[in-house]
């Protein structure tokens, strides 16, 4: 009985590990519905979330978020102490990927707002790159 519980909550969790849609996915949706070319990431981001951090790969600022720093940029979004959305942008040629051109690594909902540009890549690809808007 036990053994038919557990099996029945791996295939929960295998099926329910492709419903987290990545920050590429929600990034196109995005901007295939708009002719904006600023995205605010808390129209990206539904989840409610006070801080978003873009740690770039072997940084010393990300020492609770470790995982893959030395290959890896790391795009957290956090409520109070609590991870609402995480992902790794791995420093790999990929068709469909997004990628932030900053070196800041602190964003609130409020600055969190950028220029988005569409880059056709190999493969019929496009990757989205996202450059922090200019404060005037």
């Amino acid at each position: 009985m036990k053994s038919d519980r557990y099996a029945i909550l791996i295939i929960l969790l295998v099926l329910c590990s492709g419903c987290k849609k990545k920050l590429y996915n929600l990034v196109d949706n995005y901007a295939s519905g708009t002719n904006d070319s600023t995205i605010n990431m808390s129209d990206i981001i539904k989840e409610e979330w006070d801080t978003m951090f873009v740690f770039p790969p072997t940084s010393n600022l990300r020492p609770r978020f470790q995982k893959y720093q030395d290959i890896a940029r790391r795009i957290v979004f956090v409520k109070g102490d609590h991870i609402v959305y995480q992902e790794d942008e791995v420093a790999v040629e990929t068709a469909h990927k997004v990628t932030f051109d900053t070196d800041a690594y602190f964003f609130t909902p409020q600055t969190a707002i950028f220029d988005l540009q569409r880059i056709e890549s190999g493969n019929n690809g496009v990757i989205y790159f996202l450059h922090p808007t200019k404060k005037e």
